[in-house]
Parts: structure tokens; C-alpha cells; sequence
């Protein structure tokens, strides 16, 4: 069998032509990494809850999270597109539904080292910049690497018989981004100044107490994903 080749313009015969399939495929490409890297040394805590039940003096809760930058990864960056608080009784029925758009999500950045501050000083400053992208709040701790993202959605007043809160967000995790999101409970949704105590606080000075938190999540999904603490 005779092949005409054409090379720059000029025309070749040839009978014998060998050629190598193999080499002419791209190689594979690695599937991405799905196991969670460990946790930071300053990150002391992997989800858990200090109050899973309603504080009896409380009648409000906001839904808040973190974000930071691991070191040695890729820049990152989590997309929220919103956040949600359902009351739930004692059985669990779902009582009101409550969802924050990532675009109304507001937030600071906290001190990482030491995390939180604690045992130290927590510097807090103006998140910036804040970035959109259409209804979604882009988070990206690798701009400042040395905070924690720290955001919080609309306070909402529970409804009558809430005995738990089941909360959700919708997420895209990309790059060295870890995430985590939690619950605040409140004294009440016109409370403002953060005057922490316990669950059984009967100070009437005590405005918030923390929630159930969920672990950290990472690039071991990077696909749009409903990240749900119930305790």
C-alpha cells in the first residue's frame, strides 16, 4: 500500500509507514485527591457542639463559619451560595426554614495564630475585598493566609417548640481552601453586643453561646455539595 504525505508543501510516496498511537495520546490525568489533609496545628477543634439543644434563654440563632488558607496547597477558594437554619422540635419535624443568600453573607477576619486569638490578642479586621459572583460570596483565605475568614448569616428568631437547629449550607471547595460552617445561639435577634456564657447561663447579661459546629471540609470534594450539621 502506498500513503502520499505531505510535508511543508511538497509531496512524498511512501510504502512503509510505523506509527506509535501511544505516543500521540496525552498521558492520564491523575484523579483529584479526595482524602481531607490533616488539620493545622493552631486548628484545635474538628466539629462537635458545646450546646446542641436550645439554651432555655434563647430565642434566636445565626448561622456563621470559617474558612482558611492551607499552607502548602494552591490558592483557595469557596464559593457560598447560601446558608440555612431549620427549627426543629423534639421529634425532629422541621418547625421554619430560614436561607441567607451568599451575597447577604457579611464577615471579619480573625487572628489564626493563635486561633482565635485565644490566649492572645484577636486583631480583627474589615474583610476585603468582598467579592460576588452572582448570587454567591467568594471566600479567598489565600489573599490573607494569616486570618481566619470568619462570616455569619441574617439572625433568626426561632419558632415556638424549637428544641434544635439542623443547619446547611451550599458550598464549592477548590484549591488549599479548609471550611467549616457552625451555629450561634442568641438571646434574642435584636441582640448585638456578643456577651458569651454557657448553655445554662442564668446571667440575663449572657446574649450568645456556641452551636453545633461541623468538621473541616476540603478539595476532598470539589463539586457544588450541602455541607448539613444536625445534632
Amino acid at each position: 500500500m502506498t500513503t502520499r504525505i505531505i510535508i511543508d508543501g511538497k509531496e512524498y510516496l511512501a510504502k512503509h509507514i510505523s506509527i506509535d498511537l501511544e505516543s500521540l495520546v496525552a498521558p492520564p490525568v491523575p484523579p483529584p485527591a479526595t482524602t481531607r489533609p490533616p488539620l493545622p496545628p493552631e486548628v484545635k477543634s474538628d466539629g462537635g457542639s458545646i450546646c446542641p439543644n436550645k439554651p432555655a434563654w434563647a430565642s434566636a440563632a445565626v448561622v456563621l463559619g470559617s474558612c482558611i488558607q492551607l499552607k502548602g496547597y494552591p490558592a483557595g477558594e469557596v464559593e457560598l451560595n447560601w446558608v440555612q437554619i431549620d427549627s426543629l422540635d423534639a421529634a425532629g419535624k422541621m418547625l421554619a426554614s430560614s436561607r441567607t443568600l451568599g451575597r447577604d453573607v457579611w464577615g471579619q477576619l480573625d487572628t489564626r495564630y493563635p486561633f482565635w486569638g485565644i490566649g492572645g490578642t484577636n486583631k480583627v479586621e474589615v474583610w476585603k475585598p468582598r467579592v460576588l459572583r452572582g448570587d454567591s460570596l467568594l471566600i479567598q483565605p489565600n489573599i490573607r493566609p494569616e486570618k481566619i475568614w470568619h462570616f455569619w448569616g441574617s439572625k433568626v428568631a426561632l419558632a415556638a417548640g424549637t428544641k434544635t437547629i439542623r443547619t446547611s449550607a451550599r458550598v464549592k471547595i477548590t484549591g488549599g481552601a479548609y471550611f467549616s460552617i457552625g451555629l450561634d445561639w442568641w438571646r434574642s435577634v435584636v441582640s448585638t453586643k456578643s456577651v458569651w456564657g454557657p448553655c445554662n447561663s442564668v446571667d440575663p447579661k449572657t446574649q450568645n453561646t456556641d452551636g453545633p459546629q461541623s468538621r473541616w471540609f476540603s478539595f476532598e470534594n470539589t463539586d457544588w455539595q450541602v455541607i448539613t450539621v444536625q445534632p
